[in-house]
């Protein structure tokens, strides 16, 4: 394991991917999102007063309850958004994996990696009784951030890397936070990984691809689906 000190130097090609940045953008389009969200709702509910002949009290009502639904995912994501905005990524280059977070850095290198890809979740066409309305809320508006930038819907998007031995994991302290554990896609690979969500912003994704084929195509798993179980994803706190 060795960590550096600022931006080291890398081998020829090495490819950057700064996930701090892109959760800036991802932020904003959260946050921009729900609130167009929620000022059509309030427009609705005061047209329907208008051409239903609606009592104020129901009107106040409902604009209440409409607001308290989306307050709460703007809510999860101010509290969220240390997590999201924090300075890290990732460096590519025929080493290993470079990944930062603030000014700490590390090196995994490439003999300890077995597999790197893309992981997601897809949510099921109709929706199961279990979910709750502000998470049919919560899904909506993270499913129209990523259908306006090409994602198809899919959700929970992470960089996964599988290291060649469980007991690997003990020598990157910086990676402690992403350590996921469930079966693994493929035969073969480890029930541990390190899991780091990733922003749903176009070319991040399409990014860390290009780093990982670049300098290591026969580890690379491409994408490949994880068992769905709802919830909320903006890069910062995924499960």
């Amino acid at each position: 394991m060795t960590f550096q000190s600022g931006e080291a130097r890398f081998s020829p090609g090495a490819v950057k991917v700064d996930l701090g940045r892109a959760g800036i953008v991802a932020a904003v389009l959260g946050v921009v999102l729900i609130g167009g969200l929620a000022g059509l709702s309030d427009f609705l509910a005061v047209s329907a007063y208008a051409t239903l002949d609606s009592t104020p009290v129901t009107v106040t009502v409902i604009v209440s309850c409409l607001a308290l639904l989306f307050t709460v995912p703007f809510v999860l994501i101010l509290v969220a958004l240390p997590a999201i905005l924090r300075p890290r990524g990732f460096i590519f280059d025929a080493r290993g994996v470079h990944h930062w977070q603030g000014e700490s850095w590390m090196l995994l290198p490439w003999e300890e990696v077995a597999a790197t890809g893309i992981g997601y979740e897809q949510p099921p066409n109709v929706p199961g009784l279990s979910l709750s309305i502000q998470d049919a809320i919560i899904g909506y508006a993270e499913d129209k951030i990523k259908d306006a930038i090409k994602l198809d819907g899919k959700r929970s998007i992470a960089f996964e890397i599988f290291p060649v031995s469980p007991e690997i994991m003990e020598r990157y302290p910086l990676l402690a936070g992403y350590r996921r554990e469930m079966p693994p896609p493929f035969a073969g690979l480890s029930a541990v990984r390190w899991r780091v969500p990733l922003p749903p912003v176009i070319g991040v994704a399409r990014r860390i691809s290009h780093g990982a084929q670049t300098f290591q195509p026969q580890r690379w798993l491409g994408w490949f689906a994880r068992p769905w179980r709802g919830g909320l994803n903006l890069g910062g706190t995924g499960r």
